[in-house]
């Protein structure tokens, strides 16, 4: 059932992001029949992944559901029916970018999470979790200790000094 659920993630994800290139490509805010037709599709193929994981949490043992990946799974949901419905509607237009960005994101965080349920790919995505949690961590030390050095050299060097022209 994972492997099944897998490939329609990665399906999805995929008819969506091309979807989302096509809409790009085509004339600024001009429905084009190929656009929708893919949308189409793509709404097509997430119907049994959002059934399926419906029917999970409900038959599932409230203690035992995985919190974190059932908001993930609401918040795609929930980012891709309003992706649906304005894409549709043509409203918000301006709205709709940022939409049908975090939208394909979280359909690729989807795939991601459905990786993990494997256990021949569980091992790798978990490594992907620690170095990237790792480099989270250096990244927000190395920002604080380079705006904090940047700061202090500004207030060193006085306003009008001119000390680094040659």
């Amino acid at each position: 059932i994972a492997l099944a659920l897998l490939i329609l993630n990665l399906l999805h994800a995929s008819v969506l992001s091309s979807a989302i290139i096509v809409q790009n490509y085509t004339e600024t805010f001009v429905k084009s029949d190929v656009f929708l037709v893919i949308l189409s599709v793509s709404l097509f193929i997430y119907l049994p992944i959002s059934v399926f994981n419906f029917l999970l949490v409900l038959a599932t043992k409230r203690s035992l559901l995985p919190k974190f990946k059932i908001l993930l799974q609401g918040l795609h949901l929930a980012l891709f029916l309003i992706y649906i419905t304005i894409s549709y509607s043509g409203a918000f237009k301006n709205f709709s970018i940022h939409i049908r960005t975090w939208s394909a994101f979280s359909a690729w965080i989807q795939v991601l999470v459905y990786l993990h349920d494997l256990p021949e790919t569980s091992f790798y995505v978990e490594l992907f979790i620690n170095v990237f949690s790792d480099l989270f961590k250096f990244v927000v030390i190395f920002i604080s200790a380079l705006i904090g050095f940047s700061v202090s050299l500004h207030t060193i060097i006085p306003k009008h000094e001119n000390t680094f022209k040659t």
